[in-house]
């Protein structure tokens, strides 16, 4: 298995500019992701949020989703991100959210219960130590709140598609997937931590799925 310094060298070498360019110009990345802002639409449209509700936003690459999450639910957003760079670009980008520079899987810099949701797309499966997320999620997270999370389901379908993607257009995201999560083994996982889930639906010819968890302290 890679390295974690290894890992985080390849995250920080992705331009700042590849999801927020490809969304625009790229026809594979438009279609993928554009499926992808209406689900997670849909989650923010059903949740109990409002705008004295903060959420935060688990590698949030240039804010795209943060932003979706902020006008959707009317919250107040919070953006962690690895690249030093993306933030920046993302600030510019989204100056009505508050965009950090930081290591998921390290300990987290909030304070107990400040937040009533939070979010990890298509993140949790790059991240080596998924326990110290969880843990760090577990104490900033309010007791009741939200974790949305999504995931590929790699599927035969879906390792066709990545090694393509990979090998092509998508060539900087080699190896940067370390893990394959199985629905049960999710929820197991998510489990050990207190999350319940309470949302599970699958997307994308079934190659996508996005999930809410409950949290319960």
């Amino acid at each position: 298995m890679i390295e974690r310094h290894a890992l985080d060298k390849k995250h920080k070498s992705v331009p700042v500019d590849f999801y927020h360019e490809g969304i625009k110009k790229n026809i594979i990345q438009k279609v993928w992701h554009t499926k992808r802002f209406k689900e997670i639409e849909k989650i923010f449209e059903e949740l109990p949020l409002g705008a004295s509700d903060t959420i935060l936003d688990l590698g949030c690459n240039t804010g795209y989703l943060s932003e979706i999450m902020r006008k959707t639910s009317g919250s107040r957003v919070v953006g962690v991100e690895i690249s030093p760079d993306v933030v920046k670009f993302a600030k510019k980008e989204f100056p009505y959210i508050d965009f950090i520079e930081g290591d998921i899987s390290r300990e987290l810099p909030f304070e107990e219960n400040s937040f009533l949701a939070a979010s990890a797309y298509d993140v949790l499966e790059h991240v080596l130590d998924l326990d110290s997320v969880l843990k760090s999620l577990s104490k900033c997270l309010k007791d009741g709140g939200y974790l949305v999370v999504s995931f590929p389901n790699e599927t035969f379908l879906f390792k066709i598609v990545w090694f393509v993607w990979t090998h092509m257009k998508g060539k900087v995201l080699q190896d940067v997937h370390v893990r394959d999560f199985k629905k049960e083994e999710f929820e197991k996982i998510f489990g050990s931590y207190g999350f319940t889930n309470v949302v599970h639906r699958k997307t994308h010819l079934g190659m996508w799925h996005i999930a809410v968890f409950k949290l319960k302290k």
